[in-house]
């Protein structure tokens, strides 16, 4: 085969691939607007109004300055002045985009080695492949490791 038929053959295949890659990534940003927008929208709500109510109900959170704070706007952090608790963060995965959510150890995020799932988008919410939640159900979900942390058994 001569140089001039190979290098058009590399230069095909490389165009192929890139186009691959372009068409995987389209399809994946539209997989997570699509889904992103209400549930996450919803979730973040949730969990604000549960760390709001959360603060004004127990004065311990109230002096710990606890509070849910978008880092951005891919990005919910809830924290105390001096510990992050929970990070919850959009993924976008091929197929799968959703979010994660990482829980903190008392010297930092901890290292869960992958066994945390990360919570795809569905239709109505997202799932761990095992069960289904709406957003509203998967923030007490997740809010249960903040009571988690005030909680006196827990000290």
């Amino acid at each position: 085969m001569g140089r001039g038929k190979e290098a058009a053959e590399q230069l095909k295949e490389r165009a192929e691939a890139q186009q691959r890659a372009d068409d995987a990534r389209r399809d994946r940003d539209a997989l997570a607007e699509q889904n992103k927008g209400k549930n996450w929208d919803t979730l973040v709500a949730a969990l604000q109004g549960d760390v709001a109510e959360f603060v004004e109900n127990l004065p311990l959170a109230k002096t710990q300055v606890l509070r849910a704070a978008l880092v951005n706007p891919n990005n919910l952090t809830i924290h105390t002045q001096v510990q992050p608790l929970l990070k919850i963060e959009v993924i976008r995965d091929y197929g799968r985009s959703g979010v994660k959510v990482t829980v903190t150890s008392q010297r930092g995020w901890e290292d869960d080695g992958g066994s945390s799932p990360n919570y795809i988008y569905t239709p109505d919410g997202f799932s761990d492949g095992s069960r289904v939640f709406t957003p509203e159900q998967f923030a007490s979900e997740i809010f249960g490791h903040v009571t988690d942390f005030f909680s006196p058994d827990a000290r």
